[in-house]
C-alpha cells in the first residue's frame, strides 16, 4: 500500500507500467498509476519514455544517467484492450510508430517484459513488500511493514533502473544493458522529442458525457465554472451535455 507524502493517506496499491528496449534490455520507461492498468497509463508510461529523464534521476540521486529518450520507431505490444483503442492508435499515428502485436498466449515473444517483472523481486526496499505466510513463523504486521510512501517508492525504482538493472550483465551476451543501448544510440539515434505533449495529453485524458448547466460541470462533488463557460451555456440557449476530460493525475 503506497502512502502519499503530503497528506498521509493511503491511495491503494501501485500498478507498474514500462517500456523496455528489445535489443538491450534496457528500460526506455516506467509509469506508476492507482487506477489500474488501461489507456491513460500506457500513454503515460510512453511519454515518460520519449521524455528525457535528468531530472528524475537528479531528484533520486542516481549514480548513473538514464540515456533512454526520443520516440521510438516500432512498438511491439500484446493483445490488451488499451493497445488495440482508436486512441492509442491515434498517438501512434501522430508519432509515426509502427504497432506490431503478438500472437495471442505466446508470451516468449516478449520474454524482455516477463523477464523484466521477474528481476524486481530483487528490488530492496526497507519498507513495502508483502511477505507469504510461514508456518509456525511470528506473522508480520501488514499495517507496518506494507506500507510505503509515493516518494521512496518512485525512488527506489528509478535507482533500479539506472544502477541496478542497467547494469546487470546479460547471461547469454555478457553485455550491460547500458552499455548495448547505448552503442545503439550512436548507430542509430532515436528521431527528435515532439515539440509539445499537450495533444497526448488530451488524448489520453480520461473523458465521461456530463450535463453542463449554469452552476457550471458538477463532479465528484465539486463544481468547475467560470466565465467561459457562461458564455457557452448562454450561446447554446441554457444546459447541454458535453463530453468532458481529465487528467487523474493532476485534478
Amino acid at each position: 500500500v503506497v502512502i502519499c507524502d503530503r497528506s498521509g493517506l493511503p491511495l491503494g496499491r501501485p500498478t507498474l507500467t514500462i517500456v523496455i528496449d528489445s535489443y538491450s534490455g534496457y528500460i526506455a520507461g516506467l509509469y506508476v498509476s492507482f487506477n489500474g492498468p488501461g489507456l491513460t497509463s500506457v500513454i503515460n508510461v510512453l511519454k515518460n519514455a520519449i521524455r528525457p529523464k535528468d531530472d528524475l534521476v537528479l531528484a533520486a540521486g542516481a549514480v548513473n544517467p538514464w540515456i533512454a529518450s526520443g520516440i521510438p520507431d516500432s512498438a511491439i505490444l500484446d493483445n490488451g484492450m488499451e493497445f488495440h483503442s482508436h486512441a492509442f492508435k491515434l498517438i501512434g499515428w501522430e508519432l509515426g510508430i509502427d504497432l506490431e502485436y503478438c500472437p495471442v498466449r505466446k508470451p516468449w515473444v516478449k520474454p524482455h517484459v516477463e523477464r523484466f517483472f521477474a528481476t524486481l523481486d530483487y528490488l530492496t526496499l526497507h519498507e513495502g513488500r508483502i511477505y507469504k505466510p510461514v508456518a509456525n513463523v511470528l506473522r508480520i504486521d501488514p499495517k507496518k511493514d506494507a506500507a510505503i510512501s509515493l516518494s521512496e517508492l518512485c525512488k527506489g525504482l528509478v535507482l533500479f533502473c539506472c544502477d541496478i538493472h542497467g547494469r546487470n550483465p546479460n547471461s547469454r551476451t555478457l553485455e550491460l544493458p547500458y552499455d548495448r543501448f547505448a552503442e545503439s544510440l550512436e548507430r542509430n539515434p532515436p528521431p527528435s522529442l515532439p515539440v509539445s505533449m499537450s495533444s497526448l495529453d488530451m488524448i489520453a485524458a480520461m473523458s465521461k458525457s456530463k450535463t453542463i448547466a449554469h452552476g457550471g460541470v458538477e463532479f465528484f462533488g465539486l463544481n468547475y465554472t467560470g466565465y467561459p463557460l457562461k458564455e457557452m451555456i448562454e450561446s447554446a440557449g441554457g444546459k447541454f451535455t458535453s463530453l468532458i476530460k481529465w487528467d487523474p493525475d493532476d485534478m
